[in-house]
Formats: structure tokens, C-alpha cells, sequence
């Protein structure tokens, strides 16, 4: 409600369960605004579609800033758990929630294709 939203803190919304092919991958998005929970997992689920079974858990942290110019920005910062390599750390600052959310998927994707294309250079 609004006193979490008035304090600044956020509250984790969660966990949810998407399922992939080898089980389940484990989702926390927190967010001081409750509205914003189904949109970003709708986001999710279309951004990690195909690579879903390479993450054994995702975090969303979401809240918003002031730029130097007083504009309200949104800040997106994901933490992964890989099934391969270190975990998956990525921030993006956007104008609006959409786009930060959708490029740091982005981006968290792009880093599994990159392990998964060393792996198969490495083996053969």
C-alpha cells in the first residue's frame, strides 16, 4: 500500500514459479507499486522464453530516481542464478519501466548465449 510506497522500501512480491522444461525457475520482482507485477512478469516470460531452464532463480529489484534534471527515471536490477558460471548482475536506468525491465532481460539473455556458445567451443 502506500506506506511502503511513502517509506521508499520495497516489498518482494514472490516468489512466483515459471515453469521451464526441466522444473521450475524461482522469480522474486519487488516493487513498492503492486500494479507493476504483472506486467513485469509478463515481460519476463516473453524475454527469457527459450532460455528459461539456464536460470535457477531471477530477481527484479524496480524503483525509481530522480536524473539531474528532476525527471523521473526507472531502475531495473536483475540478479540471476545461472545453472552454468557466476550469477548474472545487471542494472539499467531507462525513462521509462518497459524499457529498463526489457534490456536488462536483454541483457541477461545475450550473457547466456555467450556461456552456451563458449561451452560448445570449449568441448569441441
Amino acid at each position: 500500500g502506500a506506506g511502503a510506497a511513502a517509506s521508499g522500501r520495497l516489498r518482494p512480491l514472490g516468489p512466483s514459479r515459471v515453469n521451464t522444461a526441466r522444473g521450475h525457475m524461482q522469480l522474486h520482482i519487488d516493487t513498492a507499486q503492486d500494479d507493476r507485477r504483472e506486467r513485469v512478469l509478463q515481460l519476463t516470460r516473453y524475454s527469457l522464453n527459450g532460455h528459461r531452464e539456464d536460470i535457477l532463480s531471477l530477481q527484479l529489484k524496480l524503483d525509481s530516481l530522480p536524473d539531474a534534471l528532476g525527471t523521473r527515471l526507472h531502475r531495473c536490477q536483475l540478479h540471476a542464478l545461472a545453472r552454468q558460471g557466476p550469477p548474472i548482475k545487471v542494472e539499467e536506468v531507462q525513462s521509462r519501466l518497459d524499457l529498463a525491465v526489457t534490456r536488462a532481460l536483454d541483457r541477461c539473455v545475450r550473457t547466456i548465449r555467450r556461456r552456451r556458445a563458449s561451452r560448445r567451443h570449449h568441448s569441441t
